[in-house]
């Protein structure tokens, strides 16, 4: 199966190489499609969620974080600069109206530098503040999955 998919892939690429000759107008932007929207990993716990969540939740994946929350101050502008280029990686809202319950951020191996632990911080504090909680998974903790579970649903009530 997994060859199938590899050379599936391989004549898809080729294809689109080849078409890429005929249409002179996509020559002008470098975008190409990507495969997957979501990473193995978070495949894995997208499904957890769907399996394990009531059907009164909706599951959202890759969201920005200005259509989460918005910023309150006179410095609009600046503090939506802030998040306007962020994402989490999924929202949980409650059906029929889609209210915004909580957020939740996968830390992955990329979660390992600095960088993505002051980005970490800042999404938690500004999470904190418009009353919104949002829960940062490790990989660790999500090889317990019926504590990952409590814990969600916890904030869900």
């Amino acid at each position: 199966m997994k060859i199938l998919k590899a050379i599936i892939v391989f004549f898809r690429k080729i294809l689109d190489f080849i078409f890429s000759f005929f249409n002179k107008e996509s020559k002008k932007y470098p975008y190409v499609k990507k495969d997957f929207l979501l990473s193995k990993y978070e495949l894995k716990f997208y499904n957890f969620l769907r399996k394990t969540l009531p059907p009164e939740y909706e599951i959202f994946c890759k969201v920005r974080v200005i259509d989460v929350i918005e910023p309150k101050y006179k410095k609009w502008h600046y503090w939506k600069n802030k998040i306007i280029q962020k994402h989490v990686d999924f929202v949980i809202c409650k059906k029929p109206y889609m209210n915004i319950k909580l957020a939740i951020e996968l830390n992955d191996s990329s979660h390992k530098f600095l960088e993505r632990n002051v980005r970490d911080n800042f999404l938690n504090l500004a999470f904190n503040s418009a009353w919104l909680p949002i829960l940062f998974f490790s990989p660790s903790e999500l090889k317990n999955p019926d504590y990952v579970f409590k814990l969600i649903i916890s904030y869900l009530k």
